[in-house]
């Protein structure tokens, strides 16, 4: 059975009218044959003008509200200035509402464009993560549903076959693609975030992931759930069920893998957020697994030496507030014994990995898009990925001086 939203999200807006005795075709009636982001931008070229506007504000009114309205009349419904105008102007309605018949028509028609625009870039997810799926996984049955939480657009796609135990993937735009009642329009993709999440998948402290998309910026990520393997806890719901656990081995190795990743990969809103990684429990006990990050937002990502000496004293670079992660680097007094283990079992095949991840992103953004990438910006993300890893190896390699494992 079709779920709702797919019914919604895969057909286009109708109004269904009778026809008039006039031959006088009716405003917003749209012809059937225009795609769905060409709806949106005729609907918004027929409301959002200044005549429409003037029936309802004081010339003044509409003055400050500084208003390009010839941007309205050509182009994609998403381009940033209309966005960035949509926004405005939805600002400036709920700031001065009027209790008039004209005032709620307008409000009325402002409320129903914004929701188409959401309708369209969801179905876009949809349609591209659908493909790939289908394509991915031929004998495979494939399903869209919902993705009701998070800021990023996005859905919940599900892979079933009769027998076999069905597989959830959950897909959200890139970390500057668009948000969900946002009106930033989406930047292209940064391949550095797509890397880390194949670095991390690779360690197997990550989540299995897939890239794809319409085009570089409208890109997406698909990361299998973390409960396949077993029972997933965020650190958050972790400690609420398992007041202990931050006693057991298998929590401290956890976060000391985590922070020392993310001061080699440069990473923050991880391990310091207990909604970004949690545990999953398989036959052989807790598994320690990172769901979300955001890479630090700089040009030179190499660190020295006090970036070990920070892990050494468990909270310098990272502003630790949880009391049991802070308790574990004060309990342990052999933490450069520790962090050796670490290097030696999960990274050790951390060049490889490295090397493995770029180039399967780089393969990604070629090849998994339905329009071209330019060859301009194809040379710009192979050297962000050359830069990234140069950096990550030498701050690879000066933790292993540090640990003197070299």
């Amino acid at each position: 059975i079709k779920s709702i939203l797919s019914i919604i999200l895969l057909t286009s807006v109708v109004f269904c009218m009778e026809e008039e005795k006039t031959s006088k075709k009716p405003s917003h009636v749209i012809d059937m044959d225009l795609t769905a982001g060409k709806e949106v931008a005729q609907k918004q070229k027929e409301i959002f003008t200044e005549e429409n506007f003037l029936k309802v504000f004081k010339p003044q009114e509409i003055q400050k509200l500084d208003i390009n309205w010839q941007a309205f009349q050509d182009g994609d419904f998403d381009e940033p200035g209309k966005r960035s105008a949509i926004s405005k102007i939805t600002k400036f309605m709920l700031l001065n509402t009027k209790n008039t018949q004209e005032f709620k028509q307008l409000d009325g028609e402002l409320d129903a464009i914004n929701k188409d625009q959401q309708r369209v870039h969801l179905r876009r997810v949809n349609d591209v993560a659908l493909e790939y799926f289908q394509l991915k996984f031929s004998d495979f049955a494939v399903d869209i549903g919902y993705k009701l939480g998070g800021v990023q657009l996005g859905n919940t796609v599900t892979i079933s076959k009769e027998s076999e135990k069905s597989i959830t993937y959950h897909v959200k735009t890139h970390s500057d693609g668009l948000a969900s009642g946002k009106s930033a329009a989406a930047t292209i993709v940064n391949p550095v975030e797509l890397m880390v999440y194949k670095i991390l998948e690779r360690i197997g402290i990550g989540c299995e992931s897939h890239f794809f998309g319409r085009d570089a910026k409208n890109f997406y990520i698909a990361t299998k759930d973390t409960g396949f393997d077993g029972t997933y806890l965020s650190y958050g719901k972790m400690k609420e069920e398992h007041s202990n656990f931050s006693n057991s081995e298998e929590f401290s190795n956890g976060i000391f893998c985590l922070d020392l990743l993310s001061r080699i990969l440069r990473l923050t809103d991880l391990q310091t957020n207990s909604g970004n990684f949690g545990f999953v429990n398989k036959s052989d006990g807790w598994h320690i697994k990172a769901i979300d990050f955001r890479v630090v937002n700089e040009q030179n990502f190499k660190i020295n030496k006090e970036y070990f000496q920070g892990f050494l004293e468990g909270n310098t670079q990272v502003s630790y507030s949880d009391e049991p992660i802070k308790n574990i680097f004060k309990k342990h007094k052999d933490l450069e014994q520790i962090a050796r283990n670490i290097f030696s079992n999960q990274f050790k095949n951390f060049y490889q990995i490295v090397k493995e991840s770029a180039q399967e992103v780089f393969e990604a953004i070629k090849n998994n898009v339905k329009e071209q990438t330019s060859a301009k910006d194809l040379q710009n993300m192979k050297e962000a990925l050359f830069s990234y890893t140069e950096a990550i190896e030498y701050n690879f390699n000066v933790f292993c001086k540090e640990l003197k494992i070299i």
